[in-house]
């Protein structure tokens, strides 16, 4: 008889044959084995799509789930998560509204809930990463819930809604399994039983929305994420084995899937939030994703995590893996603390992966690890590139327990009961819009597609009511000195190319200072030019700056924003 590792993997000369093949692909047709669908310099999200409420669907009676403690309605007592979303584009009959508590916001309208398991909610996110660029997301499937066939219907919905809105606005959906706190004897079992759900009740992988990637073969398959294998108190190694080995190797090739491995930072040196036997386990990933959220908490430490990148792709391009480095805006998990009870909360995901956050003193902070108005979330995308990353896993989409998300999040304090409860974007002294980090991510994309080299800086956002551009540091107003006026104005856009005027001073006209082209956003070789031209474009817009550096950045965040 077989040992239980040796079940599902494949004759040795059948794996021979496959890399000869897939080596000589690469010979024959260097550019033509890869799917224009595939990972490389795109942008992925994670989605909890975990959020219930009072407005579920009765036949699913999870209720409110993850804006507060189970079993309770949201008030200032029982909330577990720590950023109020900003609300306005939600369908407000789909809302729900405690009764145990009136929330409301400064203007009186009473403050509501989405939920997950909405399909207007669902394609509402869908919209959103269409507009802002962002190519797709995973959806975590708790392994955890999937007993339950009240949580299983809606994991079901939300991710049967989530294929729906990615055919409907060309994004890109994934699954990815979290094992987290699973009785450690099924974890396989339920995994290898619900993919087969996936694939043929729901055929998930015949949508034109579900996201493929080459395995090590070269081979193009679905992604299945798997996260949690090697986690210090996490799953074990029998576990692993079958599930990995049945993902790669079974015979019912319609099974067959890229695995995707959510493996602890510390993976490859086998300390600290990594179990020291798993080595085996992360070599049998065909793509390696390290979680670093709450691992690095500064610019200073992302840019030391450098190193750590670097000897991560080394290895991982040794053995022929993928590397997807995870980048996150900011962490707070004050609510989750201070009102879930501490032992209970140390056996759950947050206790088990942000144990040493936790049992700090200052756990129950807001705002434990800053975003720093973007600069933070942009630093690590500055460094992981630089490194040589070319796959992009950004944590998290709409996880507001964390203080995770980016999506819409309010942007001021607009709650009028228990304001002081919630992050709102302005907590480190930056203007910014609601949908912010949307953007970052979009620009981003936008450029990492391009291969374009990033700045180190974060770019201005030029607002749609003010297009001034202030000295950093002074948000309250003062125009840097040395200031001119020019105007932008695109012209011929859809020509790909726009230029930049300044009012003469003698002269009803305008000078022509810098013209550039979309193939050169960002603007490293630009030279004056003395053309003269009337402002006669729809886009018209009024810069104050005060040297080339923010007219290029001011520009090119015109031009990408406009593109859009």
């Amino acid at each position: 008889m077989r040992s239980q590792e040796s079940v599902f993997q494949m004759p040795v000369s059948l794996k021979l044959i496959s890399k000869i093949l897939f080596i000589l692909c690469l010979i024959i047709s260097p550019q033509q084995y890869l799917s224009p669908d595939d990972m490389y310099n795109k942008i992925f999200c994670g989605y909890q799509g975990w959020f219930g409420t009072a407005n579920d669907d009765p036949f699913h009676e999870v209720g409110w789930f993850h804006w507060c403690i189970s079993g309770t309605e949201p008030s200032p007592n029982t909330v577990t998560f720590d950023i109020w979303p900003e609300y306005s584009e939600y369908d407000k009959n789909t809302l729900s509204y405690s009764t145990d508590y009136d929330w409301k916001y400064k203007n009186g309208e009473q403050a509501g809930f989405f939920s997950s398991n909405i399909e207007e909610t669902i394609m509402l996110h869908c919209r959103w990463l269409r507009d802002y660029g962002i190519d797709g997301i995973f959806v975590q499937r708790f392994t955890t819930n999937l007993p339950s066939p009240d949580h299983l219907a809606r994991m079901d919905n939300v991710l049967k809604f989530l294929i729906k809105g990615g055919e409907k606005y060309g994004i890109k959906v994934g699954v990815m399994y979290d094992i987290t706190g699973t009785m450690i004897t099924e974890i396989s079992k339920l995994i290898i039983s619900d993919w087969t759900h996936l694939v043929r009740d729901l055929k998930v992988t015949s949508s034109s929305a579900y996201q493929f990637h080459p395995d090590r073969s070269g081979k193009e398959l679905p992604v299945v994420g798997i996260w949690g294998f090697g986690f210090i108190g996490e799953g074990v190694r029998g576990q692993a084995i079958l599930v990995t080995d049945f993902l790669k190797y079974t015979r019912e090739t319609d099974l067959h899937a890229t695995i995707l491995g959510g493996v602890p930072a510390y993976w490859r040196s086998l300390v600290r939030d990594s179990k020291p036997q798993y080595e085996e386990i992360y070599k049998k990933f065909d793509i390696l994703s390290p979680w670093t959220v709450g691992r690095i908490s500064n610019d200073d430490e992302v840019s030391n995590w450098t190193d750590v990148i670097k000897g991560d792709l080394k290895l991982t391009g040794k053995r022929g893996q993928e590397y997807m480095p995870v980048s996150f805006p900011g962490f707070s998990i004050s609510n989750l603390v201070r009102n879930g009870n501490l032992s209970t909360l140390k056996k759950r995901r947050a206790g088990i992966i942000y144990k040493d956050l936790i049992d700090k003193k200052d756990n129950s902070k807001l705002n434990l690890i800053p975003r720093n108005g973007g600069n933070f979330m942009w630093s690590q995308f500055y460094h992981w590139v630089k490194s040589g990353s070319e796959l992009f896993y950004i944590a998290m989409f709409d996880e507001v327990d964390e203080g995770t998300a980016i999506f819409k999040l309010s942007a001021k304090e607009e709650l009028e009961t228990s304001p002081e409860l919630f992050l709102t974007l302005d907590v480190d002294g930056f203007d910014l819009r609601s949908d912010h980090y949307l953007w970052m991510a979009g620009i981003l994309r936008f450029m990492i597609s391009q291969r374009k080299e990033l700045p180190e800086i974060q770019p201005y956002r030029l607002e749609k009511d003010s297009l001034q551009i202030r000295r950093k540091g002074d948000p309250q107003g003062n125009i840097i000195d040395g200031k001119i006026n020019i105007n932008i104005v695109i012209k011929n856009f859809r020509r790909s190319y726009a230029e930049v005027f300044r009012k003469s001073d003698k002269e009803d006209h305008y000078i022509s200072i810098k013209k550039f082209t979309l193939e050169n956003t960002f603007f490293t070789n630009l030279n004056f030019l003395d053309e003269t031209s009337l402002i006669s474009d729809e886009y018209t817009y009024v810069i104050i700056i005060s040297d080339e550096n923010s007219l290029i950045k001011a520009v090119s965040d015109l031009v990408r924003t406009s593109y859009r």
